[in-house]
């Protein structure tokens, strides 16, 4: 089973998460206030009064890119800074990604996420940037005849419709609140604290038979390994320091 180890150490946790939190507050502000993942209206320009900017050049890279059934192939990549603010308030800054997979002609072009799985209908993103595992769609399907992955990412950066969404960034359903399949202090700071939940210490992501396995290591070294099925997207599965603990084994 081939896995991606994507390790993050918080040294500075609390610091970390508080920082980030604010970060994600800021970003209500700049969206409109009646609804922030809804659409403009007619004939408003979503990017009004937002200064955004791709921080060119893009930067050659790999990714590796997952199939249902676990196999793996790595392909040239693109990534890029992409900044957006409104006003003075704090600028947001998020990391980009394009690539193309040259056998199907599926592209990726979005956020920057953990893992990328190529289904029946193109490619997908997962990222679990705390306790919420997250799904993300490309803004760009398919590759144009004649069109290079430079071609894909000159029109990605240069095309407002996706700096709008960028900004935007609407979640894939359902997503999945990994609390309620794990103790919920697994993702806080410090047991019966009153901070918002952070990110597992480290993080591996596999893929087998249509099942994401994540093993998972929290801040106060607990381990949990969650199984989400692809099609569904929803958690088949928990485990957490050897104990069953989604779905909940019935008492004997």
């Amino acid at each position: 089973m081939n896995s991606v180890d994507q390790s993050r150490v918080r040294p500075a946790a609390r610091f970390f998460h508080i920082t980030r939190f604010a970060a994600s507050c800021a970003l209500l502000f700049l969206l409109p206030v009646q609804d922030c993942k809804a659409s403009p209206p007619s004939g408003v320009d979503p990017l009004k009064d937002i200064v955004s900017t791709f921080k060119l050049p893009w930067k050659q890279t790999k990714q590796t890119l997952y199939s249902k059934n676990g196999k793996t192939v790595v392909i040239d990549a693109k990534r890029c800074r992409f900044q957006f603010k409104k006003g003075n308030l704090h600028p947001i800054e998020i990391s980009v990604l394009v690539f193309v997979n040259p056998a199907t002609g599926n592209v990726w072009a979005g956020r920057d996420v953990d893992f990328y799985v190529e289904t029946d209908s193109g490619i997908i993103g997962g990222w679990l940037p705390d306790c919420i595992l997250q799904w993300r769609k490309s803004f760009i399907g398919k590759i144009n005849p004649g069109e290079r992955l430079d071609d894909i990412a000159k029109r990605f950066a240069t095309d407002k419709t996706y700096r709008a969404e960028l900004i935007t960034d609407d979640d894939l359903k359902p997503i999945a609140d990994l609390r309620n399949v794990v103790e919920p202090w697994f993702f806080a700071v410090q047991e019966g604290g009153s901070e918002p939940p952070t990110s597992a210490r480290s993080k591996k992501f596999q893929i087998k038979d249509g099942l994401l396995q994540m093993d998972l290591v929290g801040l106060s070294a607990a381990k949990a390994t969650v199984w989400v099925d692809l099609d569904t997207r929803k958690v088949v599965k928990a485990v957490e320091n050897g104990k069953q603990t989604f779905p909940k084994e019935k008492q004997k």
